[in-house]
């Protein structure tokens, strides 16, 4: 059976639902949700070589505006990162962060993280990446050099 996720009530215009949680939208933005209860940790790297994440949570010109305003630490997310003013354009780095599992991802366990990257009067694109190693890794910082690296969108 396929569940649909839906948000009660509706999200009002500037936000979108995201695995039953209202979460801002805006000019551009990427979401995450995972496969099994968790936390874990959505980090983005702008074209200026600034990440957003738990820490560093924005909006500010340390994160190029761009803000995370769903932090989830015990479930299968969402956690979101939209910018509500024009994103710098240029690529963005997109990695997840496997921060706290009360088992770690192995092959018989493994982690899945489905990204959903949002831009105005676009198709809505999907990045998935199953994690089977189980390690902590939370450099804070993403590129497509990082075991934690999902993908890159280049954002015009």
């Amino acid at each position: 059976m396929k569940y649909i996720h839906v948000c009660v009530p509706a999200c009002p215009t500037y936000q979108v639902c995201s695995n039953r949680v209202c979460v801002g939208s805006g000019e551009f933005g990427i979401s995450v949700t995972w496969s099994r209860p968790g936390d874990g940790d959505i980090v983005v790297t702008t074209p200026s070589r600034k990440s957003i994440y738990y820490g560093n949570k924005g909006p500010s010109v340390a994160t190029d505006q761009g803000q995370l305003d769903h932090d989830d630490t015990r479930n299968t997310g969402p956690e979101n990162i939209f910018w509500n003013v024009t994103a710098p354009t240029g690529v963005y780095h997109i990695c997840f962060q496997q921060y706290s599992f009360s088992v770690p991802s192995n092959v018989t366990n493994p982690i899945t993280a489905t990204f959903q990257i949002r831009r105005p009067n676009a198709v809505t694109q999907t990045l998935t990446k199953t994690f089977v190693n189980g390690d902590r890794i939370v450099p804070n910082t993403c590129n497509s050099t990082m075991f934690t690296y999902v993908g890159s969108v280049n954002y015009l």
